[in-house]
């Protein structure tokens, strides 16, 4: 989901950012075309085909109402070269083999699959209401009906669902979500206010420069920059960081808002400091070490597999004490097995909306006793904690326990999403 920091973090970071930009050389803000070679800034590298089994599959979704934008193939390609970048970069920096996500491709390049929907653009976002859920719900529908349910891939949709007109934040019925729904699949949806001409390019030298231009955007507000006529960078950051956040929920992170630069908090949207040759490692955007530790398991991402595992890992989890109020730390029990082998495990606060803990896991069965810190603890004070477990060939389990302070256990569940698929 979209996620936002408060306006005071961002106008400070805004500023530090500029004076970043500022300071590249002005061939780094060269037009498309310009042969002349880019200085001080990181230049992502070009989609490659990694021939792995599970794939990315890009799609631009056309309502009745509307036509595709002009060169749409072009600029959504060298949109996701930042996206695909960010991934690899960040987790190859933490020490994972990994040549980050493999995209779909056809004679020797990436594939973008036109999807022409059955109803014009308010049918799917609900306009002039714009309801995100309708939006959600009708786009994945139609496009699994035209493409079949994502086996082995995950799909991420640019839908031209959006409205001219004034908004509060961007445009109009702008949208931008991620679902997990297995190991072998997932989708994404995002507003194609993306692929505009003022904010995205058809190389990616072009959008590069688009990350460091500070050309105001007239009439338009940036979502993390909350101030009109925002900054063309302050868009294209918040756009290729969006993406970046919505495929780690569909490859199963949750939200990690224990830090301002993480990317499954609000840290994508300081996303050009990623490409900023002088950027020191600590202030780079993101994964934290536990989001990372259990995204380097994914299907998507991991080198090596067996893909004939489908035994999601099995857990049990229970509180060992009641807390008491005051109490700043609440302790858990978990006991895990998995028939192939265990591979990482992730402590997520639902009240807090963020991950609070992880850790690494080894063999085919563990028990923990498991410590999360906490606020001091009111009297009555429900809490929630999900436990999310991924073993060594990517399949996920994960259970949720709700309790009250001094007071009763009120629910445990689990659930393992539907279970990956058998092929070797």
């Amino acid at each position: 989901m979209v996620c936002m920091r408060s306006c005071v973090t961002r106008m400070l970071a805004a500023v530090i950012l500029l004076g970043a930009s500022a300071a590249v050389p002005a061939s780094a803000r060269a037009t498309e075309g310009d042969g002349e070679p880019l200085v001080g800034v990181v230049m992502p590298r070009h989609l490659q085909d990694l021939k792995r089994s599970h794939k990315v599959r890009l799609i631009y979704f056309v309502p009745t109402d509307r036509e595709p934008t002009a060169n749409y193939e072009q600029k959504i390609i060298a949109f996701t070269t930042f996206v695909a970048d960010v991934f690899r970069r960040d987790l190859t920096a933490k020490g994972y083999a990994t040549g980050g996500l493999d995209f779909e491709f056809a004679k020797g390049r990436p594939v973008v699959h036109m999807v022409k929907g059955d109803h014009d653009a308010a049918y799917y976002s609900g306009a002039p209401r714009h309801d995100r859920l309708r939006q959600w719900q009708t786009v994945t529908s139609e496009v699994q009906g035209k493409l079949g349910h994502p086996e082995r891939m995950v799909y991420l949709v640019f839908a031209e669902t959006y409205d001219e007109g004034p908004a509060e934040v961007e445009w109009p019925g702008a949208h931008a979500q991620g679902m997990y729904l297995s190991a072998d699949s997932g989708i994404a949806v995002v507003s194609s206010w993306m692929l505009r001409d003022e904010l995205c390019a058809t190389t990616v030298k072009g959008q590069l420069a688009n990350l460091f231009d500070s050309t105001p955007v007239p009439g338009r507000t940036a979502m993390g920059y909350r101030h009109p006529n925002s900054p063309r960078f302050e868009f294209v950051e918040d756009a290729i960081g969006a993406v970046v956040h919505e495929l780690g929920h569909t490859l199963g992170l949750p939200h990690d808002n224990r830090h301002a630069l993480n990317l499954m908090g609000s840290g994508f949207r300081f996303l050009n400091r990623a490409f900023m040759a002088s950027t020191p490692a600590e202030h780079l955007p993101r994964f934290s070490e536990d989001n990372a530790r259990f995204l380097s398991r994914s299907r998507f991402i991991a080198e090596q597999f067996d893909a004939t595992d489908v035994a999601a890992p099995k857990f049990s989890l229970s509180l060992v004490t009641r807390p008491k109020p005051g109490d700043q730390t609440v302790t858990y029990e978990i006991d895990a097995t998995d028939d192939r082998g265990l591979g990482a495990i992730l402590y997520y606060d639902q009240a807090a909306d963020t991950v609070v803990g992880g850790q690494e896991l080894s063999g085919t069965s563990v028990k923990l006793s498991v410590t999360l810190a906490q606020k001091p603890l009111l009297a009555g004070q429900q809490l929630a904690i999900q436990v999310k477990t991924i073993d060594r060939n990517g399949a996920t389990s994960w259970a949720t326990i709700q309790h009250t302070v001094e007071g009763p256990v009120l629910s445990t569940s689990g659930q393992s999403p539907q279970a990956p698929s058998a092929r070797p």
